[in-house]
């Protein structure tokens, strides 16, 4: 199998664009009381980069805020996270966001995050198959995807090149099994995250505001 079928790839034609959803992550909007998007991002971003000074003062943070998060986006789900079931900090390092969130953007690894717990809560499986690529990675499905598919135009429906990648951007994952997508695509809303295209059932992106409708998907990734 050829490495553009095995990854899935796609992307955004600009990946640097801010999107509704994007800006609401980035607002001063209230999540629960004294908490906006804001702050969470930014413990989410704390969390995710180099600045390991104060790890579990940040897990414990994230840890009380998830469930009340949870409650907001996903009304009746069960209140729990990965987060708020780690082991006492002598036995193991917490680990506070699903598999396969390296990279990821901060908004997007607490919202998969956020499905991910619920959807194994329910007896869902779900899982990244593929989330931040680098550029390298990206180049080398490029040029799979031209070879296979005989043209750039005719790649551009599955794979696009590293600068227009939004798997490169750190915002976009891929998941499976069907399944899982299947209930990712009518639950995802919940903590905005939406199915982008038409011919990918596995491709997510954040895409919308927690809570609201999902746009309609594109036919692929040629149509951004």
């Amino acid at each position: 199998m050829r490495g553009v079928d095995r990854w899935h790839a796609t992307g955004s034609l600009d990946p640097r664009r801010k999107s509704a959803a994007d800006v609401a992550w980035e607002s001063d909007t209230t999540v629960v009381p004294g908490v906006t998007f804001r702050r969470v991002a930014t413990i989410v971003g704390m969390l995710r980069s180099g600045e390991r000074s104060h790890p579990r003062v940040a897990a414990a943070l994230l840890t009380a805020i998830a469930p009340a998060l949870l409650a907001v986006l996903a009304p009746g789900a069960p209140l729990t996270t990965p987060m708020a079931t780690a082991a006492p900090e002598d036995q193991r390092e917490v680990q506070p966001f699903a598999p396969g969130t390296d990279g990821l953007s901060a908004p997007l690894a607490l919202a998969y995050t956020l499905a991910e717990d619920t959807a194994h809560s329910e007896g869902v499986p779900l899982r990244i198959n593929s989330g931040y690529r680098t550029h390298a990675e990206q180049q080398a499905l490029w040029e799979d995807g031209i070879a296979t598919y005989g043209s750039p135009e005719a790649a551009r429906r599955w794979v696009l090149p590293p600068e227009e990648s939004t798997h490169v951007a750190g915002k976009a994952i891929d998941v499976g099994p069907q399944e899982g997508a299947s209930w990712l695509e009518a639950r995802g809303s919940r903590w905005g995250l939406c199915r982008t295209y038409l011919n990918e059932w596995w491709h997510f992106e954040v895409a919308t505001v927690p809570g609201t409708k999902c746009p309609a998907p594109r036919p692929d990734a040629s149509e951004r």
